[in-house]
């Protein structure tokens, strides 16, 4: 994997879990039981995120199989509605706190941008 690749994804998987704590403290004042839902959303989301990198990098450095990126994403895919169907089964309540956990990547990409603003 690329240096810069290995950058990005640590300063975003930082941005993440930075959110994430303080998203969390915000929910524990709001009800403590959403807590475990965004956490694991968040947890996802890095998770998704990661094999993402990591299979775009192999296959763009290496000329592997472009079907490989297929069959990632299929498995991102199945693997976020599966852990969201789990939790919505449990608790309909819940669906909401872990896609907002899971939507804490998307911020953690815009500071990352933002870094690279300043950086210029």
């Amino acid at each position: 994997m690329n240096k810069d690749v290995k950058n990005m994804l640590k300063v975003i998987i930082i941005f993440i879990i930075s959110i994430s704590a303080v998203g969390s403290i915000i929910l524990y004042f709001i009800n403590k039981t959403y807590i475990w839902p965004f956490i694991t959303g968040s947890t996802m989301a890095i998770l998704s995120f990661t094999i993402n990198s990591l299979t775009t990098s192999n296959v763009l450095s290496k000329n592997a199989n472009k079907g490989l990126l297929f069959l990632s994403s299929i498995f991102r895919v199945l693997l976020v509605c599966i852990v969201g169907a789990v939790i919505a089964k449990n608790n309909m309540n819940e669906i909401l706190p872990y896609i907002l956990g899971y939507s804490v990547e998307f911020i953690g990409m815009f500071f990352y941008g933002l870094s690279l603003k300043k950086q210029i």
